[in-house]
């Protein structure tokens, strides 16, 4: 599987970087390592696999019905009719053709099972990332800069 290398994943909201917390759940309040990688899926241009550095999970919604986003998955699964699919659809803001790889981008991020958005949800004074936006009017709370890692 073809690799973007190291990269993180900033909040324009926060600016933090998304790390992984508590029960594999990530957030841009977390202390854990922010470093991901970012692997093209075989079959989906622009759909890709993220897998957390640290723990060397693949990123993945809960469950069907409870669209936390998760780093706890062992492998792969590019099966979009599984709540287990790890697949991710990356949207480049003012992308062109020419546009390959998401570092250095502003992005959201889709997940390929539910279709639905990945964005910042509030959880006490912290922010937590859910799956559960079918449309892109959150005050910025989906939206990410993908960096790549020197």
């Amino acid at each position: 599987m073809a690799s973007d290398g190291e990269t993180v994943l900033k909040s324009v909201v926060t600016d933090k970087y998304v790390r992984p917390i508590q029960n594999a759940r990530l957030s841009p309040d977390g202390k854990g390592d922010p470093i991901m990688h970012l692997e093209k899926a075989t079959n989906t241009p622009a759909t890709y696999h993220i897998k957390c550095h640290e723990t060397k999970k693949y990123w993945q919604v809960k469950s069907g019905s409870d669209p936390w986003i998760t780093a706890d998955a062992d492998e792969t699964n590019e099966s979009q009719r599984s709540s287990a699919c790890t697949l991710f659809h990356i949207d480049f803001f003012a992308a062109t053709p020419a546009t390959t790889t998401p570092a250095g981008k502003t992005v959201r991020l889709r997940h390929e099972y539910l279709q639905t958005y990945v964005s910042l949800c509030q959880v006490g004074d912290g922010y937590c990332l859910r799956a559960s936006s079918k449309d892109t009017s959150n005050d910025s709370k989906d939206v990410f800069v993908c960096e790549k890692v020197k």
